[in-house]
């Protein structure tokens, strides 16, 4: 396996930085999360792949001023839509809740209905 060694003036200047290993994370943000927002064309991240000719793998660089570009409008459109977007994933999963209700009705026992307690794997009553 060939190592390639990123030159010390493309390190840590602002401009460009490496993907976090698998378990590391920059900025706050998990390698798999940074993918994800690389690879949505509407976060505008740019990113580019260094490859030796003829290599399969590379290196990922992402160009973190456009990653903070990106979380800074993040921030200002939760703040402009402040309660809303706080909610969003409450409000998605009532959603989903009231789809699931309307579709199938819960069986007798189950954990929505009153008086009624679910036991976990391996418990008996």
């Amino acid at each position: 396996m060939v190592k390639v060694e990123i030159p010390p003036h493309l390190r840590e200047q602002g401009g460009w930085g490496r993907l976090p290993k698998p378990g590391q994370r920059r900025d706050g943000l998990s390698r798999t999360t940074l993918l994800e927002i690389i690879q949505d064309p509407r976060s505008g991240v740019k990113s580019v792949v260094i490859r030796k000719p003829g290599a399969i793998r590379g290196i990922r660089l992402i160009y973190l001023p456009s990653l903070h570009e990106y979380l800074g409008r993040l921030a200002d459109l939760q703040q402009r839509d402040g309660a809303k977007t706080k909610d969003s994933r409450v409000l998605k999963e009532r959603r989903r809740e009231n789809q699931t209700h309307l579709t199938s009705p819960q069986a007798p026992g189950s954990a929505g209905e009153p008086g009624t307690q679910r036991l976990g794997r391996g418990a008996s009553r």
